[in-house]
């Protein structure tokens, strides 16, 4: 309450139909005005928040004084992943490349090292130490700097991949652009489209919420379905998938998502 107490007092004038709202960050209960920023966003292991407005990417230090300027990168990313075993490595994915950006090197933000491939939308970690990369041309996995790809060659019935999930076991779930959920569990491709009762056939957003469920959205909504229940239609052909779906009916405005990932909040 302290901390929405705190927003609304810097949230005065609503942002006219079409710009982007101001984007305050929560310190305790004050509220710190950090600017428009219509992209993506994301908070490291060490308490760093990631922002991405203007084509720039910037970061700011929480509760804590800044000192000298704020450290941008004028790069073109769609999102970002924190190395899951290295602290100061972040992934950034953009339209034509892969690119690794050491945070605790001296001096100005810069890439490290980049790996060109096609425009992506996606990028997870296996919890096994490689990282997936979702592109319009299949899928990419990174591991111990080698890039290998999947394609229509390796199985993959659709790929123009737009989000990743990992399952929890090794595997990931894929949401493509025109086949529904694409599961793979490292050796085989399976998928479940509409004919298993998926809504519609783009999935552009997943993110697990912490109750069982999964979250998913394309171009008729948000929709939620139960991992369980994805498990089952795996394993069992008969299996149709259930899914609690929003659309306009239900008060969402505007049914259609663009492909940017989902973020789960705390509760």
């Amino acid at each position: 309450a302290d901390a929405a107490a705190a927003v609304d007092e810097h949230l005065v004038e609503p942002a006219p139909a079409g710009a982007c709202y101001p984007l305050h960050i929560l310190s305790g209960e004050r509220a710190e005005p950090l600017g428009a920023a219509c992209g993506w966003m994301l908070w490291d292991r060490g308490g760093t928040f990631w922002h991405f407005e203007n084509g720039a990417l910037g970061r700011r230090l929480v509760g804590r004084p800044p000192v000298g300027p704020e450290r941008r990168l004028e790069v073109h990313a769609t999102w970002m992943l924190e190395d899951p075993e290295l602290d100061d490595v972040l992934w950034l994915v953009g339209e034509r490349a892969l690119m690794r950006l050491d945070t605790r090197a001296p001096g100005p933000l810069a890439v490290s090292a980049t790996w060109p491939m096609a425009a992506n939308r996606a990028i997870a970690s296996d919890g096994l130490g490689g990282i997936w990369i979702g592109a319009t041309d299949g899928l990419w996995n990174l591991r111990a700097g080698k890039l290998a790809h999947f394609g229509k060659a390796e199985g993959l019935p659709v790929e123009n991949i737009r989000a990743i999930l990992a399952d929890g076991h090794g595997g990931l779930w894929l949401g493509t652009y025109g086949g529904g959920f694409v599961h793979f569990d490292g050796r085989t491709f399976v998928t479940l489209g509409v004919d298993r009762g998926l809504p519609e056939a783009v999935v552009s957003s997943l993110v697990e919420d912490g109750f069982g469920g999964i979250w998913f959205a394309g171009n008729r909504g948000i929709h939620r379905v139960r991992r369980e229940n994805l498990e089952r239609c795996l394993s069992d052909p008969g299996e149709r998938l259930q899914v609690l779906s929003f659309g306009h009916d239900d008060g969402l405005a505007n049914p259609e998502t663009t492909g940017r990932p989902a973020v789960a909040g705390p509760d």
